[in-house]
């Protein structure tokens, strides 16, 4: 998974329609520092990371709280990298200390002082430990809403959102889903009532060409519904 790609896309979309220059503007900074983060040239501490997805009120604590299955009564400073990657550590590797910092190529005394917050990893840091675990960014990414316009290529096996052949949507598909079913329910009752159908004959009405149902033709589903009445099967 190529963390330095998502880590430029992830501030694109924070910064979202401004441009770098209005955006270093609002957030009170002189020389162009959204340019060099987004283009890996300056590091941006966790910290740093999260206190902009608070300005642009992006869910970050919702999200890093689901990806980490914690529930709504934890304490976790979410600014605190330190706090986060203790608790990712411990729920989602099976690494030994001196194992992780292999696999992250630093010294152990680094990580030691990560963890015991006598330092702060950057983003690309955390996206590195995040990554030792293959299903922990596609899941924070969805739970950001931002999965979908993640490039296939960069996020493998998020496009779309599928595990174990079975679809994940994210929050606001599954929102406008129960909407639209919401919507299609009202419209069927209305025309059963309007239909005069009762609730015994509703099994032989559903078997009527939905396009009547569009076409609000309540004498189609009244013929139906005759089908299914007792009358009909004398």
């Amino acid at each position: 998974m190529n963390t330095e790609k998502i880590l430029s896309l992830l501030l694109k979309m924070i910064r979202g329609e401004q441009s770098q220059i209005a955006f270093n503007r609002s957030l009170g900074f002189n020389s162009n520092r959204i340019h060099k983060w987004e283009s890996l040239e300056r590091k941006l501490k966790w910290s740093d990371f999260v206190q902009l997805c608070q300005y642009r009120q992006i869910p970050i604590r919702e999200a890093l709280f689901q990806s980490l299955g914690l529930s709504e009564n934890s304490n976790l400073d979410i600014s605190s990298a330190s706090q986060v990657l203790n608790l990712f550590i411990e729920n989602h590797t099976n690494a030994n200390p001196t194992s992780l910092s292999q696999k992250l190529n630093v010294h152990p005394s680094t990580l030691y002082r990560w963890q015991t917050n006598k330092t702060e990893p950057d983003l690309l840091t955390m996206l590195n430990i995040f990554n030792l675990s293959p299903k922990f960014i596609p899941t924070l990414l969805r739970e950001l809403n931002l999965a979908d316009v993640i490039p296939q290529e960069v996020l493998p096996g998020s496009h779309p959102h599928q595990e174990n052949n079975f679809f994940v949507l994210n929050p606001l598909q599954q929102e406008e889903i129960q909407q639209e079913l919401s919507a299609l329910v009202e419209k069927v009752l209305a025309v059963f009532k309007k239909a005069s159908i009762s609730p015994e004959q509703i099994p032989a009405v559903m078997m009527i060409n939905l396009s009547s149902l569009t076409k609000n033709d309540s004498s189609a589903w009244q013929e139906s519904a005759s089908l299914g009445s007792p009358e009909s099967n004398i």
